[in-house]
């Protein structure tokens, strides 16, 4: 199980939690810009297949965000399962949450067919089995607007062990030619 949390940009106190985590600019609008509900800070991308048992921890765990201001796609991915009627139950309580259906094409079609749906600022990623901390959201925010122009790229680094022990991962730092080479070649 991967826990997921904002990593330390140097302007962030604390422990950073999480790995394998992405967050792309959408498009070039200022980070400190008012947020409406049809245009949220984050979109998070959620792709599912066969989750019914994990993927309302997935999404408790967004509901449970001290930062509000955001939506969730949940991209099913052609699940046999009940995922389909576990997120739709969970998205009539929550209208951040919304769900999306389309034939089994693998996680990175269904990435991708969420992030042609997201209306957010900014567009992250996680894993239907994974789980956000409390604070993420938050802490990402600040470290957003701590940085006073536009970020690319998030990439955190640690993670919790099957012990539950959180340990942090050699991740190297991402310079300004790594980060364009990554969205220049990236798929998502």
């Amino acid at each position: 199980m991967w826990v997921h949390h904002a990593f330390d940009l140097n302007s962030l106190s604390g422990k950073s939690l999480g790995l394998y985590f992405w967050h792309l600019s959408l498009q070039n609008r200022p980070t400190a810009m008012l947020q409406t509900a049809q245009n949220p800070f984050f979109s998070i991308i959620v792709p599912a297949y066969n989750r019914e048992k994990f993927i309302h921890h997935t999404l408790e765990s967004l509901q449970s965000q001290s930062f509000e201001d955001w939506e969730c796609v949940v991209v099913d991915d052609g699940s046999k399962d009940k995922t389909g009627e576990v997120v739709k139950a969970l998205a009539e309580k929550d209208p951040r949450i919304r769900y999306v259906y389309q034939d089994n094409a693998e996680r990175s079609a269904a990435r991708n067919h969420g992030a042609r749906k997201a209306k957010g600022q900014f567009l992250c990623f996680l894993d239907s089995d994974d789980r956000y901390l409390k604070d993420h959201l938050k802490n990402l925010h600040k470290a957003i607007l701590d940085q006073g122009r536009q970020v690319a790229l998030y990439f955190t680094g640690y993670c919790e062990d099957r012990n539950g022990i959180l340990r942090q991962m050699k991740v190297a730092p991402l310079s300004q030619p790594h980060t364009e080479y990554f969205l220049d070649h990236a798929v998502i």
